[in-house]
């Protein structure tokens, strides 16, 4: 869905046509002495310019488009996941290069990130390739382009949410919670973590996967891992 451009423009567009309007006085005064044909006919020539200009500017711009990507991306702020394009799974050697450089970023800038592991517990009878398949796409279109999925053990996944706050990051681990179990492949089960500024890619990826292994011990869907490992 595309989102139109308020009709503020529009002021801006008659602005711009009055001030064609006068140049073209300008110019008419410049190219001859006011005569009473010039007196007569040079308003009407104003408010003709001052007419089109705002016409064709309105029309110019109440057309302009903005795309939601773009809109939303930046902050973690109010994210409109549902509208955004999906994400590509990659491979899992990339992603930890990324993620590395992502925890550095986020702690030298300040900015929000969120890491999730989902963990797949199939359901009997399911074929555990499509059980796989189904969780690695149904992940994949609950993200944004600009977050990262990778696989992580035979039946896990790890989704990097960029720019993303810990409640923001809570919002798309239960709608790819929810889409797993209308497909229903299995319970799938998930540890969200926002690392701290300092944490090393291995600290933040041992934290996950004790916390997965905790959920599943006591079959907890949602968790915290820094919560769930110290009670």
């Amino acid at each position: 869905m595309r989102a139109r451009v308020p009709v503020g423009p529009t002021l801006a567009a008659a602005v711009a046509g009055i001030g064609g309007g006068l140049v073209f006085a300008s110019v008419l005064l410049l190219i001859e002495p006011p005569t009473a044909g010039l007196l007569f006919w040079g308003p009407v020539a104003i408010a003709t310019a001052v007419s089109l200009g705002a016409a064709f500017g309105s029309q110019l711009l109440g057309t302009v488009q903005h795309d939601p990507e773009e809109m939303a991306a930046g902050d973690g702020v109010g994210l409109r996941f549902s509208s955004l394009p999906h994400a590509g799974l990659m491979p899992t050697a990339d992603a930890m290069i990324r993620f590395d450089e992502e925890l550095r970023l986020a702690a030298e800038f300040a900015r929000p990130l969120c890491a999730a592991l989902f963990g797949l517990d199939q359901e009997a009878g399911i074929d555990p390739v499509d059980a796989r398949e189904a969780l690695r796409q149904l992940a994949a279109g609950a993200v944004r382009r600009q977050d990262v999925v990778t696989d992580r053990g035979e039946a896990e996944l790890l989704v990097l949410l960029l720019e993303t706050g810990y409640s923001a990051g809570w919002v798309v681990a239960e709608r790819i919670h929810r889409r797993v179990s209308v497909a229903g492949v299995g319970t799938l089960r998930c540890v969200l973590l926002a690392p701290a500024a300092g944490d090393s890619l291995r600290e933040v990826l041992d934290e996950l996967d004790s916390g997965l292994e905790a959920s599943r011990e006591m079959k907890v869907v949602f968790a915290d891992p820094t919560r769930l490992l110290t009670t």
